[in-house]
């Protein structure tokens, strides 16, 4: 099926909300740690990808997931009935998910089982059936 075919559906998947103590529970749970070594997993890798982004100012490429970078948006003015304000220039951390999460959850959304990539021991590229 073709992924553009994918969007115009509006295929709607219930979701529900976890928030930080639920999350590092869950973590904890599937890896067989404890909740605090979980916990310190966590902050370790919220600190490292801010640290990395914001502060070092680079662009943080997590293969199989996403890219982190920092976006500089441009001043504009703004106009409210008869007032003029203008907004300086800013900042904000964009996320771009990776191609392979991308498709992962176009399956999970129309339900589709994705085909495992085929690995040949050839070095000549071949078409893959999706």
């Amino acid at each position: 099926m073709c992924p553009y075919i994918l969007r115009k559906e509006r295929i709607d998947v219930a979701q529900t909300k976890m928030n930080k103590r639920e999350f590092i529970g869950y973590i904890a749970k599937r890896q067989g740690v404890t909740k605090v070594i979980a916990s310190k997993m966590y902050d370790a890798v919220i600190d490292g990808i801010t640290s990395a982004v914001i502060e070092e100012n680079v662009r943080l490429s997590l293969m199989g997931f996403g890219s982190f970078e920092l976006k500089t948006h441009r001043g504009h003015p703004v106009r409210f009935c008869d007032n003029a304000v203008s907004v300086d220039s800013y900042q904000v951390l964009r996320f771009t998910p990776s191609t392979a999460l991308n498709r992962e959850l176009r399956g999970v959304k129309a339900g589709l089982e994705l085909p495992e990539p085929e690995v040949s021991e050839s070095s000549e590229p071949q078409a893959v059936d999706v």
